[in-house]
């Protein structure tokens, strides 16, 4: 049966079907393209990475080449500005998005950018900068999280309470939350004592990276990372992004929910710290003929069963995964 679908997909996209449907359904559409990490396939930290967040170079690659095809890629500016006073966007606009700070959104997605002439946002969790830790304690937690039995294990140490109705999702925040508020000389005792993979090599964007990143414009993504809706004082957190956010001359009105949590009073914390343009994680389009008076939406994009085949990147996979979201209500 997956055989069939493929075979259809493929030739809806190869006679041009699915690209003209793409052009009447979404030609009053922002889509927001978020993306995490891209490494060397060959790299060892790729053979580390956490899969569902993480591009090969050469996927990435593809995957550009394929947004540029289908979009008209825009800067935040434009979307501020559409925000602001509805500015008008070209038809089927594009946003390319990266989440956290990683040094090889510099390294190698940047150089991905630049040749085929692309603007990029990163939204930046700020605690990165000033981390002199090599590994990043959340990248760490990760994939300590990721051993069968380990999240017992660390709500024990944690003291925290694991109800059996508390869903998987939240006592993943609640651990986060705990671990990401420590003092950083507690929180690396807290992950030598889990014996957490900290690799020697530093993961995130200093200081003197984040100048150097050329057409990837800087916003915000909390200070700490921690999921806001279940940090002991969320609006401290964003205030301390913020005020990174100006010391840098970055979008300091514009950031994303760390983890996509975020409720009601997430968002007035933010409002109160100066974020007046706020991204979501909710997978959905947004109408540039309507007001957006809530969050804007964005769409991860994995390189995984749903967008690849044999041969890497599939752009009809691909444009099934994109072209047919829903617009936000």
């Amino acid at each position: 049966m997956s055989t069939y679908k493929d075979l259809v997909r493929a030739l809806a996209y190869r006679s041009g079907l699915l690209g003209l449907l793409h052009r009447i359904r979404n030609r009053h559409t922002l889509t927001v393209f978020m993306f995490h990490r891209v490494l060397p396939a060959t790299s060892s930290a790729y053979a580390s990475a956490e899969r569902e967040y993480t591009f090969t170079r050469e996927g990435f690659a593809e995957c550009l080449d394929f947004v540029r095809k289908h979009y008209n890629l825009v800067d935040i500016d434009q979307v501020t500005a559409h925000v602001e006073s509805g500015a008008p966007l070209p038809a089927r606009a594009g946003l390319i998005t990266f989440d956290d700070g990683w040094r090889d959104t510099a390294t190698h997605a940047l150089p991905e950018l630049e040749k085929r002439r692309l603007p990029g946002l990163l939204f930046l969790a700020t605690s990165v900068l000033d981390d002199d830790g090599a590994a990043w304690w959340q990248d760490a937690l990760v994939q300590t999280l990721a051993r069968e039995g380990d999240l017992a294990r660390l709500e024990s140490m944690l003291g925290i309470s694991a109800v059996d109705a508390i869903d998987l999702r939240t006592r993943i925040y609640n651990v986060t939350a705990a671990v990401g508020e420590m003092s950083p000389d507690a929180r690396l005792e807290f992950l030598h004592a889990c014996h957490a993979p900290l690799t020697p090599e530093r993961q995130m964007l200093s200081r003197a990276d984040v100048r150097k990143l050329g057409s990837i414009k800087l916003a915000g993504h909390g200070h700490s990372h921690v999921p806001l809706t279940h940090s002991a004082d969320p609006l401290d957190d964003l205030q301390r992004s913020h005020g990174v956010l100006q010391e840098l001359g970055a979008h300091a009105n514009v950031m994303s929910f760390p983890h996509g949590a975020v409720d009601d009073a997430v968002r007035t914390a933010a409002r109160r710290a100066g974020f007046t343009t706020c991204f979501s994680s909710k997978p959905v389009l947004m109408d540039v003929r309507k007001p957006w008076p809530g969050d804007i939406g964005r769409i991860h994009v994995p390189e995984n069963a749903w967008t690849t085949g044999a041969n890497g990147i599939n752009p009809a996979k691909l444009a099934t995964f994109l072209f047919f979201r829903p617009s936000a209500a």
